[in-house]
């Protein structure tokens, strides 16, 4: 997030002595003394989400992620170098640019790192922004924006993610089961009022005296965390950062396994602290089951995109946004490097705000997501092994019987007649596994043609001992046919089928397959 600069942050001194009884020494004491100002405090700032940040800009951050090489939060750009439209803060702001879409240009300039951007969007001269966009769900698709420089007021919820574990993935009912344990916080901080004054914030300032105490024995400054009963929140004593925060596509919540807690932490230079703040935050552990959209064209040389929202459900974007963290990025490294989810490799990850437009009598009205996507790739060596080599097998054995001689019809009869009889079988076992899908997948169109495949030899066993009678050389012209192309016409309609596929689907193809196409 941005920060104001130029003002000199209000020095406190280490002789500085907080006036305070003994009884402040008590963690369980002093907690409550601190929940009983808090709630009759007159400052509504205390109970209210007032806006933490406030600019005059055009509403929006360019898309960034942390780079733990170089310890900062760094822009994300396209494949050609463009920056991207990131968290977007402003409701006119998200009605006209999308987040995600690359910039092109900004006032008929190419723009190529943050640093040019971010001095445009600094200049004091500068009050308009014309923008030249890309629209990412389609990349042949360029449009223009203007945006007018106006004062945004929001606050942020700082979100954590702390563990995080997906522990099945059923792909015949759609859903995954995600255990996590989430972190919501508020930072309540030093502020500049209307003339410029850096000032507490009302919820940090009756933590001094109460969290943050004098210790007269060891003559130093001390705090206590608090633990914050749940009564608090449901009073709107103070704010609960988790309110309204809901979890997109979820069928259920497993109570029985829900665990929350809350505390309040202050930091102060008093207790040589860098910064002057109180975090107000709620830790969560949920196991959910999620919905989720699964691509089955490529199946079984398939990759899956798992998607997990967080989803501010009450308040808009000109409100309340939610802030990511590094700590996310740990989690999710963590989560990444261990081969713990059967038939699945795990690819890739990406974080990343996603504003949405909320079905509302009011227009133009946005919310802010958190969005996790995790990159999966199907493990296809038990489909390659125990379906589609032993359907070939089958039709290599059905197609054997081109070699054996046209007089033993009832031979040939039977061992085509089994061979197709088998091809149902195993399309009994993929029907298993799969819902009913209107589209068919690539081992769909493989045993489909297995099927026909499977049964041109039967054809052509009757018709070949037809023409022994009727006509000799017609019926030898087709048996050499038979045995130079049949097989061979059976391989390259399959390999047409994946190519078909993957040239279509590529980016729900396996990267195994991936080279048959280029991007």
């Amino acid at each position: 997030m941005k920060s104001k600069k130029g003002l000199p942050r209000k020095a406190y001194s280490s002789e500085i002595k907080i006036d305070n009884p003994p009884e402040m020494r008590d963690s369980r004491f002093a907690c409550k003394t601190y929940f009983e100002k808090l709630s009759k405090s007159d400052d509504n700032s205390v109970r209210n989400i007032y806006s933490s940040h406030s600019y005059n800009d055009y509403g929006f951050f360019i898309e960034q992620i942390y780079d733990f090489k170089k310890n900062k939060w760094v822009a994300k750009k396209d494949i050609n170098n463009n920056l991207k439209i990131g968290q977007i803060y402003n409701n006119e702001t998200a009605s006209k640019i999308n987040s995600g879409d690359p910039i092109i240009s900004i006032n008929g300039n190419k723009i190529t790192n943050e640093e040019e951007l971010l001095k445009i969007l600094e200049d004091k001269d500068i009050n308009e922004l014309k923008i030249i966009l890309l629209d990412k769900n389609n990349k042949n698709n360029k449009y223009e924006v203007k945006l007018i420089k106006s004062r945004n007021d929001y606050s942020v919820v700082e979100y954590i993610i702390k563990n995080f574990d997906i522990s099945e993935i059923d792909i015949k009912k759609g859903t995954y089961e995600l255990t996590v344990r989430q972190l919501f916080t508020y930072r309540f901080n030093q502020d500049y009022d209307e003339n410029e004054v850096k000032k507490n914030h009302e919820i940090l300032n009756l933590a001094i005296g109460t969290l943050i105490y004098y210790n007269y024995d060891q003559e130093r400054h001390m705090y206590h965390v608090c633990f914050i009963p749940e009564n608090v929140f449901d009073e709107r004593t103070i704010m609960d950062p988790s309110r309204g925060m809901i979890i997109g596509n979820i069928l259920e919540n497993d109570k029985d396994l829900e665990r929350t807690s809350s505390k309040a932490i202050p930091y102060h230079t008093l207790i040589k602290n860098t910064y002057n703040e109180i975090l107000i935050s709620k830790e969560k552990f949920n196991v959910y089951k999620i919905k989720n959209d699964f691509n089955l064209r490529s199946f079984p040389f398939d990759k899956q995109f798992i998607k997990f929202q967080v989803i501010d459900d009450i308040y808009h974007i000109d409100s309340r946004i939610i802030g990511g963290s590094k700590f996310s990025y740990l989690a999710l490294d963590k989560f990444m490097s261990l081969d713990d989810i059967p038939g699945w490799h795990k690819k890739s990850y990406t974080i990343k705000n996603q504003t949405y437009q909320t079905a509302t009598q009011y227009k133009d009205t946005y919310r802010d997501s958190y969005v996790v996507t995790i990159e999966l790739e199907r493990k296809a060596g038990y489909y390659i092994f125990k379906v589609i080599f032993p359907i070939l097998l089958i039709l290599l054995i059905c197609w054997s019987v081109v070699w054996v001689d046209p007089k033993e019809l009832e031979s040939r009869l039977t061992i085509t007649i089994v061979c197709l009889l088998s091809l149902i079988a195993y399309n009994f076992v993929i029907d298993s596994e799969l819902p009913k899908l209107e589209y068919l997948t690539v081992l769909d169109w493989i045993i489909l043609i297995s099927y026909v495949y499977a049964t041109i030899p039967n054809l052509l066993s009757v018709v070949s001992f037809r023409l022994l009678k009727t006509n000799l050389p017609l019926g030898n012209k087709i048996e050499r046919l038979s045995k130079r192309y049949g097989l061979a016409s059976y391989i390259s309609m399959i390999l047409f089928i994946i190519f078909l596929n993957v040239s279509t689907n590529f980016d729900h193809s396996s990267s195994a397959l991936s080279w048959m196409v280029p991007r």
